[in-house]
């Protein structure tokens, strides 16, 4: 294994292993970008040497998800609010915006720079960086979205990702494809149940995100 070394902005340089998600939510996502046609890989810990710091900082991917033309970097979250707000001032938190930024720069010069997944940063290919939340506060939603879409991050809400999961799946379904991905079968059989279920669903998520 490289030694690492200890200059400001240094980063791992070597593949990594997956960490199973905690979060419920990460793997929602996951598995929502994996009937999007995308190969994902989850919980990619990397490390980077930071000023004044005797230790390496560690940061992960979330979602990485991968086709033939794309690579996309998710940062999933259950409260939009830890990485992007604004003040009482009602301006940005710009040190909020810049953390989420050096996030996905790190990001991607940790796959460039490594040289087993430099393939994924090369020219030709289109890198997409996005953030996902569960919950927000529905006031300042789309001013959120459009300082995000300014600094080229895309955002989905747990809504957004919801409502194509049903289209995605009723695809799936009328393919006859088969998978014994729990998630995917436990929407499946929410879908299958009808209005009822599917009503209180979405009326349980949706108090879940605004609450």
């Amino acid at each position: 294994m490289p030694k690492k070394t200890k200059r400001s902005g240094d980063s791992q340089q070597y593949p990594t292993v997956d960490s199973p998600p905690v979060d419920p939510f990460e793997s929602l996502v996951a598995t929502f970008y994996q009937i999007k046609g995308y190969i994902t890989s989850v919980g990619k810990w990397f490390w980077v040497w930071q000023d004044g710091m005797r230790q390496p900082g560690y940061q992960d991917i979330d979602v990485l998800a991968i086709n033939a033309d794309e690579t996309i970097i998710v940062s999933v979250t259950s409260n939009l609010d830890d990485k992007v707000s604004f003040k009482r001032n009602k301006s940005l938190d710009q040190e909020k915006m810049n953390k989420l930024l050096q996030f996905f720069n790190r990001a991607q010069r940790f796959l460039t720079e490594t040289p087993e997944y430099s393939w994924l940063m090369k020219s030709g290919r289109k890198t997409y960086r996005v953030v996902v939340c569960a919950g927000w506060h529905e006031k300042n939603l789309e001013r959120i979205r459009s300082v995000l879409k300014s600094n080229e991050i895309e955002l989905r809400t747990s809504s957004d990702i919801f409502r194509e999961l049903r289209t995605e799946i009723r695809t799936i379904k009328e393919k006859g494809l088969k998978t014994n991905d729990p998630l995917v079968r436990l929407l499946n059989l929410w879908m299958r149940r009808g209005p009822l279920i599917g009503q209180s669903t979405t009326k349980a998520i949706e108090s879940y995100e605004h609450g």
